[in-house]
């Protein structure tokens, strides 16, 4: 192997060589008598070559998983020469003494793999306690699913790539096994950054005692000393060489070391976690003499208050000596077990089939078998897995994954299977036998206490044996996920600012692409007029085809009155007109006593005309990244919030150039990357306006748009994100045909005397008449609702008091006290002698109209859960009509018509900033039945 840039990353493995003499070592006890380990050897020494059964690998390697990642060590010395760099000492550091000598503040971690958490009521671990009772400790850690390396990056498997002590890589198209040093130490199968890539980044001293994972990550970032594995190296020895590091001139020692001890876990899976062999001198009780021996070394060097000590375990253990085998190639048939072209994980079974194979067919028989023994095991695919696993968002996550109950074994050979190992682990991360420890020392744990004194964060042990021998043992902290491990190693390195970005306290769930760690993001897009029936015209076959593959409503209700800013406001703000304050494209406001028009740049640049909080704000405020392409509205709310890249609008620019910029926020680097963005397309509005709804330059602008969804997917779905980002296409309004009006002469009903009268006419083409102060107003009103009563089918006027409520438009100083509100077909002018044409289309009716309907079509995780969400509650109904949407009766379910008031709140839901959000007029609750 090559060596490495620093002189400890040296050793040279041979497999050929070490590889059964390996095996051999970890399953010999040092107290033989105690349990029967004779079959065990046995199968060991038959296994000298790759080609094993599952049973034999299972059988063989059960003892180490996790912990078989190099090999023997070169040097009877674990101590490596460090390597002394000048600039490596951090800012903003604070220095300690022991009364010798100075010292950063340490953080020393040691894991001991698979010490359950009850394992500390058993009476044999009083030194573990003694420090818990000085120190602080939790109930228990919970482990990610699979129980595996969370804590290193605080991330879940999803995030981190390591879906399995074995699996199947598609991107590498490579096995990944933890007993092959090839895999073990190839840093492109571990993502994400761990804790001690982050410290050396930030100038911080690493040093790594037999830690699994690799030597170098994908960066090239490596510890300053680095010692591999190798098994059975004594406890007293590991111990000495943490003391070496300790002892080490100050600019050379390190501050942060990561130490790993495997007996206990060995012991577990050889011999059960009941066996006197895991609780008697080879293991738990050596185990915690090793806590002692380290405390007392420091407290002599009088390190306890520098020195935070950190001991962790990774999962617990479940005694599997007497095993139920769920036979499933008795579930799947000969011919399901000939198509399985990949197997991964233990003791799950994560399944890909080959090519051709009808999937369908045995995810099937898989289900039933799962429903007809659900005490035995389930079975999920990517969209059923429970999102408490955080383990569906990876191509590395076999597409069908079967997941045993504890006491039950998955087989494809029952005629010739082997024994199980006596203990295991992997299973659910709830069951209480898999929690992990927690239990600290040092000065963090002082300032922990005293600060639960103050706020009572921590909270009391209330019943006898939770972790201790007496109720009068303090203290304890209440269980927590051990993704919070990272975080808290670098707050005590004091470089939390330069951490990278985690899992833990579920703020923001972490996805992988297969190369880049992404946020969940949200992009909502604004087609302006796309009215819901276009999708009917056969001319959209990319969104119809993301609208079956995601999910789709019928139709979305606009705001009244249905104009661009009026309703773009309302999608950002999920309130209605009367409250959010654009209550027109034009308008008269009269507490600034200034006149808001869409297209001068002094009104919609202006934010006082701009009320409620846009959802870009509220992300902001959360600390969420946004970006806004060209959306309707101000750079900055009235609070000064502005996105974080804002793009004003400009006419004309071609949808290719969209697509490139959305493309440019979605490929920054992670700390940069926008987790919402908003564009905005104009054309087809303008399109229907010049032509009408109905002429050749819409269909030509539609399939234009079509085509821009097809890019923008495709762009995504080469990047491998379609399962990372929710893509909202909506639309503001619908379009009427307007190529053939009839007016009504309002000059004509209010006469010469009325229209003089008139002191601001807003909106259109409705007509909100403001008249000047001394006006005879009721002889007005009572004129136009004469005129009303004789052509009801042509127009209708209202007062704030008289405004049917459905229009949300009575109650804002901004809408004009009396509103005339034509029907469609029919236009309002002033000027009936001289009147100027009309646009050939045109918006603004009733919201209820069938013409004024706006679209919904999503596609991504969110657009999966829903349809999931859907089949276990029917919250989402079967279009009955051919042509609803869809080319077909057999395009799927679509959501029943709902208010555009509703987006905010899916897109805070989508965020994961619910809490966060601002007071809206949607339904609360609403998206609960989708999500």
């Amino acid at each position: 192997m090559a060596s490495g840039s620093h002189s400890s990353i040296h050793t040279a493995y041979s497999a050929a060589d070490n590889d059964t003499e390996e095996r051999k070592a970890l399953l010999n006890a040092r107290d033989e008598e105690a349990y029967d380990s004779s079959r065990v050897k046995e199968d060991v020494l038959d296994a000298p070559s790759p080609a094993w059964s599952r049973r034999k690998i299972v059988t063989t390697a059960a003892v180490l998983i996790g912990l078989l990642l190099t090999g023997t060590l070169a040097r009877t010395v674990l101590f490596s020469r460090p390597i002394y760099n000048p600039q490596r000492v951090h800012s903003d550091e604070v220095l300690l003494s022991n009364g010798t000598d100075l010292f950063r503040r340490t953080v020393l971690i040691v894991s001991i793999d698979g010490l359950r958490a009850d394992y500390l009521d058993r009476g044999l671990t009083p030194h573990l306690l003694n420090l818990s009772k000085k120190g602080i400790r939790a109930k228990s850690m919970k482990p990610i699913f699979p129980a595996d390396t969370g804590y290193r990056t605080g991330l879940h498997a999803e995030s981190h790539g390591i879906v399995a002590n074995n699996f199947w890589e598609p991107t590498l198209e490579e096995e990944f096994h933890y007993n092959q040093l090839s895999s073990a130490w190839n840093s492109v199968f571990w993502l994400g950054e761990p804790m001690w890539e982050t410290a050396e980044k930030a100038g911080v001293i690493t040093a790594n005692l037999m830690w699994p994972g690799p030597p170098k990550t994908t960066t090239g970032a490596s510890s300053t000393y680095f010692v591999p594995w190798k098994n059975k190296v004594p406890l007293d020895v590991k111990l000495d060489q943490i003391l070496r590091w300790i002892d080490l001139p100050f600019d050379q020692r390190p501050q942060l070391i990561m130490a790993y001890e495997p007996s206990l876990d060995q012991a577990g899976h050889a011999t059960g976690p009941y066996s006197a062999r895991v609780n008697a001198s080879a293991t738990l009780v050596q185990v915690d003499e090793f806590a002692r021996d380290l405390h007392d070394t420091l407290a002599s060097r009088n390190l306890t208050d520098i020195v935070d000590i950190v001991f962790v375990s990774d999962h617990g253990m479940t005694d599997t000596s007497h095993p139920e085998y769920v036979f499933m190639d008795k579930v799947l048939g000969a011919e399901g077990i000939k198509a399985i072209e990949h197997e991964d994980g233990w003791p799950s079974m994560g399944l890909r089939f080959r090519e051709g194979t009808n999937v369908s067919q045995h995810l099937e028989a898989l289900l039933h078998a799962s429903d007809s023994n659900p005490e035995k095991f389930e079975v999920f695919t990517h969209d059923t897995m429970p999102e408490r696993y955080h383990f569906a968002h990876h191509e590395r996550i076999a597409p069908i994954y079967v997941v045993p109950k504890i006491g039950y074994v998955l087989t494809m050979d029952p005629e010739h299977d082997d024994p199980m190992s006596k203990g295991n682990h992997g299973y659910d991360n709830e069951e209480p036998s898999m929690q992990a420890i927690f239990v600290a020392h040092g000065p963090f744990s002082i300032e922990a206490k005293a600060q639960h004194q103050q706020t009572a964060h921590l909270a009391r042990s209330t019943s006898k044996g939770w972790h201790s021998t007496s109720q009068e043992d303090g203290y304890v902290m209440q269980p927590f996920a051990n993704v919070e491990i990272y975080n808290l190693v670098m707050k005590l390195l004091g470089i939390s600012d330069k951490a990278a970005p985690t899992n833990a306290q579920l703020d923001e769930v972490l996805r992988t692409n297969g190369t880049d760690l992404f946020k969940r993001t949200v992009l909502l897009v604004s087609i302006d007029g796309f009215r819901a029936d276009y999708l009917d015209r056969g001319l959209t076959p990319h969104i119809l085809r993301l609208s079956k593959t995601g999910i789709r409503a019928k139709s979305m209700k606009p705001i009244f009155p249905t104009l661009t800013f009026p309703n773009h406001w309302a999608l950002l703000t999920g309130l209605h007109a009367e409250t959010h304050g654009m209550v027109a494209n034009d308008f008269w406001d009269p507490a600034s006593k200034q006149k808001f028009h869409y297209s001068k740049l002094s009104s919609i640049w202006n934010p006082i005309f701009w009320l409620g909080e846009p959802m870009w704000e509220t992300a902001e405020r959360a600390g969420i990244k946004t970006a806004n392409l060209m959306w309707v509205g101000p750079p900055k709310t009235i609070t000064g919030v502005s996105s974080t890249y804002f793009v004003p609008w400009k006419n004309e620019v071609p949808l290719s150039d969209k697509v490139d910029q959305i493309l440019r926020w979605i490929d920054l680097p992670f700390n940069e990357r926008p987790q919402l963005i908003m564009a905005y397309e104009p054309s087809l509005d303008q399109a229907g306006h010049d032509t009408g709804p109905y002429s050749a330059l819409v269909n030509t602008t539609l399939a234009k748009v079509d085509e821009f969804a097809r890019d923008l997917y495709d762009s995504l779905a080469s990047r491998n994100l379609t399962d990372i980002v929710d893509v909202i296409f909506v639309s503001d309004h619908g379009m009427a045909d307007m190529s053939h009006p009839e007016y009504v002469s309002v000059d004509q009903i209010l006469g010469a005397e009325g229209v003089k009268a008139i002191e601001h006419e807003d909106g259109w083409p409705s007509m909100g008449l403001r008249f000047h102060e001394g006006t005879n107003v009721s002889q007005h009103l009572e004129a136009l609702l004469l005129a009303a009563d004789r052509d009801p089918e042509k127009f209708e006027v209202f007062t704030h008091e008289t405004m049917p409520e459905r229009y949300h438009y009575g109650n804002h100083e901004r809408i004009a006290p009396i509103y005339v509100v034509p029907k469609i077909g029919y236009a309002l002018t002033m000027n009936s002698e001289h009147e100027v044409p009309m646009s050939n289309g045109n918006h603004g009716y009733d919201n209820d109209e069938s013409s004024m309907q706006a679209i919904f079509v999503a596609h991504g995780p969110f657009s999966i859960e829903a349809k999931v969400q859907h089949q276990q509650t029917a919250h989402l109904v079967r279009s009955t009509s051919k042509g609803w949407h869809s080319t077909s009766q057999e395009d799927g379910y679509v959501m029943q018509p709902f208010a555009n008031v509703e987006i905010y709140n899916l897109v805070m839901k989508l965020l994961g900033i619910s809490d966060k959000a601002a007071p809206t007029n949607g339904t609360a609750g609403f998206w609960d039945q989708y999500i």
